[in-house]
């Protein structure tokens, strides 16, 4: 009988650990804004040299 409690605590804690493992990890609320900040820069960027490129017409640059 000890050996089939044992058993059943073995399974439990394998089950527990395995579940944990595979559960993801969410960035927190300052880490998410860093990287929109971050986003937005290099966007911003991007469409800067596209206006260039297209010659400088806002509503087409803001379109594509």
């Amino acid at each position: 009988m000890d050996q089939q409690i044992f058993n059943q605590s073995n399974h439990e804690s394998i089950n527990t650990s395995l579940e944990a493992a595979t559960a993801p990890i969410y960035a927190g609320f300052w880490r998410r804004f860093l990287a929109m900040i971050i986003d937005g820069f290099i966007t911003g960027i991007l469409g800067i040299i596209l206006s260039f490129i297209i010659g400088n017409d806002i509503i087409l640059t803001i379109s594509i």
